[in-house]
Order: C-alpha cells, then structure tokens, then sequence
C-alpha cells in the first residue's frame, strides 16, 4: 500500500490523466475529417498519429474508455484510502466519494468537455500523443474487450457496427459558427451550411410564388397569346388554367411552341402545347417536394392548399435557393430579400421566410408560427398596416416601409440594445 505522501501526487497523476483522456474523446470525435487532413500534412509525426486515431475509432474509443474507467476507478480507491486513513470508518470513505463525485463531474468530465469543445484541433494536438501511447500500451486489452464484446452481440443476434460519431444538428451549428469565428468559413458559407440545415424543416408554402403573384395563362388561349405574355413576363414556363387558377390543367413552355411558330400555327389553342403539372401540397417538407420533382423530371410544380385550391407554384429553382441564395440570370433585376443598411439593421421584403431571417438577426423569430415576416407583422398589427408604421417585439423594432391596400410589401427591421 502506497503511503499518504505517494497517494496525493499519483491521485493528481490520475486525475489529470481522466481530464486529457475525456478531451481527447470530444476533441477526436468532434474534429473535422479536413482539419486532421491538414494536420497530417503539416504535422509531422504528431500529424500522422492524429490522422491513424481519427481514423481507427473502433480503437480510440476502447482505449480511452478504458483509460478514463480505470483512471477514475483507481483515483477513487485511493481517495477512500486517504478519507480511511485521516477520517477512519464510517466518515472516510463518504467524503471521499463525495468529494471525488464532484472532482470527477466538474474537474474530469464537464470542464474538459467544454473545452475541447471550443477547440477540437487544439485538443486532438495536445492529447494525440498520450492517446496513441496508451493505445500501443493497452491494445491486447482492447483486443480481449473488443473480442468479448463482439462475442456478446453475437449470442444476441445483433451485429457489430463501425463505429461512427453520433453529431445532432445544434452541434452542427454550433461547429459551423465556431467555424466562422476562427475563420476558416466565410459567411455566404455558414449561410449555406445552415441552409442545407433547414432545408428539411421548410414547407413548400414558405418557398413558393404565392398564387397572387402567379401569371397564368386561359385554356382558351392562342399559342400567340402565350408566347406574348412569356416575352412580356420574362417566364419560361407559363401555367395553363381551365375557367380559373383553382383548375390548372398544364404547364407551358415557351420551348414547345418553337414547331408551331416554324410552321405559322401560332393562332392554334394553347392547350395542345401543355404537358401535365405536378402538383405537391403547401405543407410537404421542402426536401421531398425537390425529390419529387427530380423523380418526375419537371422544374416546376403547381401548390395546393388542403382545399385542394391552388396556393402557388414552385419551381426548383425556388427550392435550391433555399441553400444557395438568390439565383440571378441576365434578365433578372438583384432585389435581395434582406438588405443591411447599417449595423443591425435592415430592409426586408414582407415576403422572406422567418427561417432566411433569421440567418442575419440574433433575436429569436417564431418560425414556427409564422411562415413570411409580413405574417407575423399583420398578426401583430390585427389589420394590414399603413408605410410609417412601427412595431416594437422581442428585442426588434418594425417600421412599415412599402404596403398596399391588400399587403405590407418592405419592412425596416432593427435589433434594439438590451437596454432598450
């Protein structure tokens, strides 16, 4: 038995070897594949020991389970040895547990978690070292343990899986912001990455052309008329209706009727040039509605509400500027939908999905209640508000820049001190 002036320094020893051992669990799992990439090349040797433990996970984590099991184990007999020792039974061995309990969550779990968090890359390099001579040391014990185990899984009729790490999606975004703070993303970056995020919570009806700003064509129509209100509009594909927008029948595009303009029939109806429209609901989760229409080969879709009436249309260039932005073509006029006019404050169109807004401002939005910032506004208001209006909420100020009769079209939003 170690007496009392050896049992405090191999405590520390212990202690301090649970605390690197549970940041090289965080660091390793939280690292980027790139990041230990780069590590690898401008590393040297320490750079390739990152790489081989990033690489063997099945092998990293026995060994530092192990480890911190038997670092903790072994700490505590030895503090229930020191509490015997200066306290006698049967107080000893109660402070002592009681004291390293709170050692091992504070000291040895919570505070290098939180830390190697904040730092993965910092955290593999300073502990990549121990990790991988405890790994040489302890790998015929992993190799029994790791035996046994797959022996246990077997009888149980489960198979063993790579092991892989297990990352929610808040801990996406916190690594995509820790990301831009140390500057290796830009932020047209993070806003795709959040994008791509999202892009499975987004309906249809926070994405589509609202049916009010649609432009449609009557089946009675002549393939002449289609191929004006195209040319005036600037829209390839054009939606055809039968009596009203409630009835599309077909999609035109101004691309099918090249024959018919070839061959002098453009005083021919419309509907012989219309192919058959998709149609999605307005609460389908934007993922699937963009897989639907790759499965169906079309580039647009017309939106039903649960009345089975039209609410809109949307096209898959709708969908992938969810992630990618605005996708602008020679003809287009850049009127993005958030614009910053000064620190924490900007000009938005009515339109913009809470969800796109809340990639500019901190304050918290009610995404879920709301789908466009003009919703929310005509919730808050009770009625349809006059230009110079203003609205004070959570943290932000609203003043109506642009409305109509019918809708709020521009809004200054601006983000208010704490102290306001």
């Amino acid at each position: 038995m170690l007496t009392l002036a050896w049992q405090l320094p191999v405590l520390l020893l212990l202690l301090l070897l649970s605390m690197l051992f549970t940041a090289s669990e965080i660091g390793f799992l939280s690292v980027s594949r790139s990041r230990v990439e780069r590590m690898r090349e401008d590393g040297g040797r320490l750079g390739g020991v990152i790489a081989y433990l990033h690489g063997h996970r099945a092998l990293l984590l026995s060994v530092i389970i192990l480890s911190i099991t038997t670092c903790n184990y072994t700490a505590e007999r030895i503090a229930t040895s020191i509490g015997i020792s200066t306290l006698g039974t049967p107080w000893g061995p109660v402070v002592a547990a009681a004291i390293m309990t709170v050692i091992i969550l504070t000291l040895c779990e919570t505070t290098p978690m939180h830390w190697a968090a904040a730092g993965p890359a910092r955290a593999v390099r300073w502990t990549g070292g121990l990790v991988y001579f405890f790994s040489i040391i302890l790998r015929p014990i992993v190799f029994v343990v790791s035996g046994t185990v797959r022996l246990v899984l077997r009888l149980f009729g489960v198979r063993a899986a790579t092991i892989l790490p297990s990352v929610s999606e808040e801990q996406l975004k916190a690594m995509i912001e820790a990301c831009e703070e140390q500057g290796e993303l830009q932020a047209c970056e993070r806003r795709m990455l959040r994008g791509v995020l999202a892009f499975g919570d987004q309906r249809v009806k926070e994405v589509m052309t609202p049916r009010r700003d649609m432009i449609c064509v009557d089946l009675n129509a002549t393939m002449q008329d289609v191929l004006d209100l195209g040319l005036g509009s600037r829209h390839t594909r054009l939606p055809i209706y039968d009596e009203t927008p409630d009835s599309i029948v077909g999609i035109i595009s101004l691309k099918d009727l090249l024959p018919y303009l070839a061959r002098g029939e453009m005083d021919r109806p419309a509907k012989l040039a219309a192919r058959p429209a998709l149609h999605l609901l307005e609460n389908s989760p934007a993922d699937i509605a963009l897989k639907q229409l790759q499965e169906a080969r079309q580039l647009m879709a017309v939106v039903r509400d649960e009345y089975g009436g039209t609410a809109g249309l949307v096209t898959v260039e709708d969908l992938l500027e969810e992630i990618v932005g605005d996708i602008l073509d020679e003809y287009d006029v850049e009127e993005p939908e958030v614009l910053a006019v000064a620190p924490d404050e900007y000009i938005c169109d009515a339109t913009v999905s809470l969800r796109i807004l809340a990639n500019y401002i901190d304050a918290p939005l009610p995404v879920e209640d709301f789908d466009s910032l003009g919703g929310w506004l005509l919730d808050l208001a009770g009625r349809i508000p006059h230009a110079g209006e203003s609205f004070q909420e959570d943290g932000l100020r609203f003043m109506v820049e642009q409305s109509s009769e019918t809708r709020i079209e521009k809004v200054r939003v601006t983000e208010l001190p704490e102290s306001s």
